[in-house]
């Protein structure tokens, strides 16, 4: 069954395979999107999330045994409860409650509680608290990599879905995942905790459902041609997904190419509008370089990729124009608000100060198509099927116990 449907969107696969994408500007270095993958795959078991990022005072609590460690300097402190404690940047280093220690970077440890809570939030094992230049702190919280899926899955899939749809979804989210633990191997994360990476909400959203599907495919990754690479989502395609290199500065993968989605038509997300004030426009595209437009009186959309999203919007002011790509304008402006880049209309009210877009999906639109998935499981596609109708020519592998 899988086959007929492969074979009705050939033309839309062929097509993406023959273009050649020149990128975004010859001053804009293209990212990998393919990378082998290591021998030495045990070294990446543990990854690192930031969960927040803050020139202000926070605190962390926790109930079980804790510890805190400084780099460099060993065991600082432990006790058997942290009550909630205040952490923030000195001139010399990184204030823990009532004592200073002179580092750049501490860790503070749950032994054998829940975890340690940040931000309403319990994150398990423990957060390093790095400092950076000023007085600006990362909260990074170190963690297994099966162990942080299981506060990713239940949040970016349903858990009452389909056990074929959950079990892509945490293949998707554990290919991602790696193939940023080894792109981000030399830098202070690997991924974020929010939308522009995938959504990680610590030990408050695990499911038992997705727990033991997470733990069912333990080490299970998608490949293409024994490559990794980054297995994109997102919640809505309106119809049909496009490839990551008409959306972000990346290198051409041909798993990752737009097709047309024949099970997308159930989302809740199919219609929708919206109506931007020109101010809010000028005021995000000011803060994003284009300080020359002002008194905004008409925006265009530009350069339309294969699936038929625009790549550029010009927003032309009383002095100047600017034309930012319209998947950064969507993040600038709100992905709440401006849902996705898949525009089926829009029109200009200069009576009204602004601009109204009528449009189709939520989100960038590459990658696995959530609520697609979600039918192909509810119609019997087993995991494979869904992933491969998804990402053209991948495969799936365990590659580590």
């Amino acid at each position: 069954m899988i086959s007929s449907l492969i074979q009705k969107r050939a033309w839309f696969v062929l097509l993406a395979a023959a273009v050649i994408f020149l990128g975004w500007g010859p001053s804009r270095k293209l990212l990998e999107t393919s990378y082998v993958v290591p021998q030495d795959i045990s070294a990446y078991h543990n990854i690192r999330v930031q969960v927040g990022s803050t020139d202000k005072p926070f605190q962390v609590s926790s109930t079980g045994l804790f510890q805190v460690e400084g780099k460099d300097l060993g065991n600082l402190i432990q006790g058997a409860n942290l009550p909630a404690t205040t952490i923030r940047a000195t001139a010399s280093g990184i204030q823990f409650g009532t004592k200073t220690f002179n580092t750049s970077s501490i860790f503070v440890r749950s032994v054998n509680g829940p975890g340690i809570r940040f931000d309403k939030r319990v994150y398990k094992n423990g957060l390093e608290i790095k400092r950076k230049s000023g007085n600006q702190l990362l909260i990074i919280n170190h963690i297994d990599l099966e162990h942080y899926l299981k506060g990713v899955v239940p949040f970016e899939a349903n858990p009452k879905w389909t056990e074929a749809t959950l079990e892509a979804s945490a293949i998707v989210s554990r290919t991602f995942a790696l193939f940023k633990m080894i792109e981000k191997r030399n830098q202070d994360f690997d991924v974020g905790s929010g939308v522009l990476s995938q959504v990680y909400a610590g030990e408050n959203v695990r499911h038992d459902r997705t727990d033991q599907i997470i733990d069912r495919t333990k080490g299970v990754v998608l490949l293409y041609r024994g490559e990794i690479f980054p297995a994109y989502f997102h919640s809505a395609s309106g119809g049909l997904t496009t490839g990551a290199s008409d959306v972000w500065p990346v290198k051409y993968h041909p798993a990752l190419q737009g097709v047309k989605c024949e099970f997308c038509q159930s989302s809740k997300h199919g219609n929708w509008s919206v109506f931007i004030k020109y101010a809010d426009i000028e005021k995000v595209v000011r803060e994003q370089g284009g300080l020359g437009v002002r008194a905004i009186s008409e925006v265009k959309l530009k350069n339309y990729d294969r699936s038929g999203r625009p790549k550029e919007m010009e927003v032309i002011g009383r002095n100047g124009k600017f034309r930012p790509n319209f998947n950064e304008f969507r993040v600038w402006i709100g992905a709440e608000k401006l849902k996705s880049t898949m525009i089926t209309r829009y029109l200009n009210q200069p009576e009204k100060q602004g601009v109204t877009f009528w449009g189709r999906g939520w989100g960038h639109g590459v990658g696995l198509d959530q609520y697609g998935a979600k039918y192909m499981g509810e119609l019997g596609y087993t995991a494979q099927q869904i992933l491969e109708y998804f990402y053209p020519g991948s495969a799936i592998k365990k590659i580590y116990e």
